[in-house]
């Protein structure tokens, strides 16, 4: 109900206190925004959050690189086995 009303008045929701994957499914069906809690982390000194932050970013840089190489090596193979047809006069 709390997240309907704000989608309604096109306002953000910030779950706190998240603690469980069943409330995390719960808030993710119901598309809240934004959610915290003991579920992804202990508070943590901002040293500490900074350092895993930096490291979430590496993460999801070689990520994005595995992936877009993925996408290339598609490409070539598609290219490579199924060139596209010449249409006939």
């Amino acid at each position: 109900l709390i997240l309907d009303i704000a989608k309604y008045l096109h306002v953000s929701v910030v779950a706190e206190g998240v603690e469980t994957e069943g409330q995390l499914e719960i808030l993710r069906a119901g598309k809240c925004d934004l959610v915290q809690g003991y579920y992804f982390s202990r508070p943590l000194p901002p040293e500490e959050f900074e350092e895993l932050q930096r490291k979430d970013a590496e993460a999801r840089e070689e990520g994005r690189q595995e992936f877009l190489e993925y996408v290339a090596e598609e490409r070539q193979e598609e290219e490579c086995c199924h060139p596209e047809e010449e249409e006939e006069p």
